[in-house]
């Protein structure tokens, strides 16, 4: 449950047009990785219909999961995997930590 203490994060990547298949795969195969991590409430990936951008939205327990996410083997293979597009440059990144002041989802069935 997303409480006061969860901890929210927005990652956005910009990438070349022809990257398109490669990100989406790496989508679908990070998705069950971010789903195992414990603490984490909320995932949703999203995809921009005409443009080359991609976001994540994360809500852990609170930031203490979300960096012992972040330092977990398991997390840090699928970051690899993103980072190959962003150092060579075919793609940006950036990333938002944030504080919940409030949460509404009217039905929370996976769709993953």
């Amino acid at each position: 449950m997303t409480t006061q203490d969860s901890f929210a994060v927005v990652t956005r990547l910009s990438y070349e047009p022809r990257l398109k298949n490669k990100v989406m795969r790496l989508m679908y195969i990070s998705m069950p990785v971010y789903k195992r991590q414990e603490g984490l409430i909320h995932i949703a990936m999203h995809h921009d219909l005409k443009e080359p951008k991609a976001m994540i939205y994360f809500v852990w327990e609170s930031e203490k999961h979300y960096l012992k996410s972040m330092n977990s083997d398991e997390f840090a293979f699928i970051t690899d995997q993103w980072n190959e597009m962003i150092q060579s440059g075919q793609a940006t990144f950036e990333m938002n930590a944030y504080s919940v002041i409030d949460a509404y989802s009217k039905h929370a069935e996976a769709i993953f």
